[in-house]
């Protein structure tokens, strides 16, 4: 057994050669000999990927670097290895008297965690594999690669589980009929020779989606209190409203938690269709076309303002929001949908005050950014600061802030799209609310205009058991009152103009 060297995992600013362009990665490093470069040459080609899947991986290359290290001399080929790898992995290197001949210490994972593992090394060697079968075939030299993980022919066992696993996939997606099950017949031939079968996993059985309960919804709001607030003071000296609209975009509208932090000013307006309520476009925060000259695109405005998208991955923390990829109109945005409808009036009253008292826009000699929630400092609110607050509100309303309770950010959209579910919303309606992505060649069937959207999500807003929304939330009234409140919460007439 060798000694083992200090495999760690650090960030650093990786530059592509000859370029400007870098990108700040989750990089290998070994003691001695410094950074695993064929690793970060992949990540730089996987620069785009979320941040989690780019740490997951470099962490998950990083342990097997540091197993091969310890223990390359214990085995006749790289396969073996890693089939070794993966059964320690699985049960663990110590023994029942506590010691480890291996040096390693590991104790035993879940096989869910130990298939994302090898799934991660497997995609780095293939690619390893494949960029040295090409290079000795533009030099017309053997090929010397070895894939730690090839393909071999499947066991008839292992061939019928892979198909059954793939029904299981079909019968669960919404398109099913666009799977091509005599390919995938044929795909199940050939299976990995290191896998994980011995599946242990909890929670496979179907269950509810962990949602935050909708009845303290309100409760949430109201204690997202300012410092020092008086209990009868008005509400924009009372509550953060940048919090509570954020959650209302959340709950309501279906968003996700990283979401919110890419809007600008321009992007919360009222709605054509109904005076009163908020229109909210969600713009994609580079591609979308710049808010000031249609030739040029978000990431071209927010350079003149000294900034990056915010879902760059090179961005600070207290500045990054990710961002999925969902499923835009020609224009690049998609339109927050609410449900109730009437919360869209709610939304609009909030919005005013909030800006007209509360926000806070950039101070003198900071960036002069476009973003629609900023923090004490003027500065763009981050992703981070929410979720605290979030998690001390619903401390303070009895709750515990965890994700099986449905108590954290993501749970709102699971409850607002298991609302439009119970509701028995069309199931294309949900889907653009949720702007969830489809398969291109079948977007002619999923489309449904805006006004088609918001005409069946009023009807389905009395279908509700308990309607969400329902009451006097805030101390604002219930919408067929709407004109007396924006009275009472607009003293400066901004919705009367």
């Amino acid at each position: 057994m060798s000694s083992i060297r200090v495999v760690s995992v650090v960030k650093i600013r990786v530059q592509k050669a000859g370029t400007s362009s870098y990108a700040v990665l989750p990089v290998i490093m070994i003691d001695g000999e410094g950074v695993l470069a064929s690793h970060a040459q992949y990540l730089y080609q996987h620069k785009r990927k979320s941040i989690t899947w780019l740490n997951d991986n470099a962490r998950a290359v990083g342990l097997f670097l540091r197993y091969t290290i310890n223990r390359h001399n214990d085995f006749e080929d790289p396969v073996s290895m890693f089939r070794e790898f993966r059964d320690d992995l699985e049960t663990g290197t110590i023994d029942l008297q506590g010691e480890d001949p291996t040096g390693l210490y590991w104790k035993a994972r879940r096989s869910k965690n130990v298939e994302t593992i090898i799934r991660y090394i497997t995609q780095f060697s293939d690619w390893q594999y494949d960029k040295a079968n090409r290079k000795a075939i533009e030099n017309n030299e053997d090929v010397k690669a070895v894939l730690i993980n090839p393909w071999r022919k499947a066991t008839s066992a292992e061939k019928y589980v892979a198909y059954a696993a793939y029904h299981n996939r079909v019968s669960r997606a919404f398109l099913s009929y666009t799977f091509d099950g005599e390919r995938a017949f044929k795909e199940a031939d050939t299976t990995r020779e290191v896998r994980v079968s011995n599946h242990d996993y909890f929670g496979t059985q179907d269950e509810d989606v962990y949602k935050f309960p909708d009845d303290r919804i309100w409760d949430l709001c109201e204690a997202f209190k300012l410092p020092g607030a008086r209990p009868n003071s008005p509400i924009h000296e009372r509550l953060n409203l940048r919090n509570v609209l954020i959650t209302l975009l959340l709950h309501f509208g279906a968003r996700r938690v990283s979401e919110p932090f890419h809007l600008y000013m321009c992007d919360i307006m009222r709605d054509p269709a109904n005076q009163e309520s908020a229109l909210v476009k969600l713009h994609h925060p580079s591609n979308s076309p710049s808010p000031v000259n249609e030739d040029e695109t978000r990431r071209d405005y927010l350079a003149k303002c000294g900034l990056r998208p915010r879902n760059d991955n090179i961005n600070p923390k207290n500045y990054h929001s990710g961002f999925k990829n969902l499923a835009l109109n020609d224009k690049g945005y998609t339109i927050v949908q609410w449900f109730p409808a009437h919360i869209g009036i709610y939304f609009m009253a909030l919005w005013n005050l909030y800006v007209e008292h509360q926000r806070i826009p950039p101070k003198k000699g900071e960036p002069n950014h476009p973003f629609a929630f900023t923090n004490q400092y003027g500065q763009p609110a981050s992703r981070r600061a929410y979720r605290d607050a979030h998690n001390n509100a619903v401390r303070a309303i009895g709750l515990v802030p965890k994700k099986k309770l449905g108590t954290t950010p993501h749970g709102h959209r699971h409850t607002a799209l298991s609302n439009l579910k119970d509701a028995e919303v069309d199931p294309l309606v949900i889907k653009n609310v949720a702007a969830h992505r489809s398969v291109e060649s079948q977007r002619v069937y999923q489309n449904k205009s805006n006004e088609e959207i918001r005409e069946e999500l009023e009807v389905k807003s009395k279908r509700l058991k308990a309607p969400a929304g329902a009451g006097q939330p805030l101390g604002l009234v219930a919408p067929d009152q709407a004109f007396d409140m924006f009275i009472d919460v607009d003293p400066l007439g901004l919705f009367l103009k």
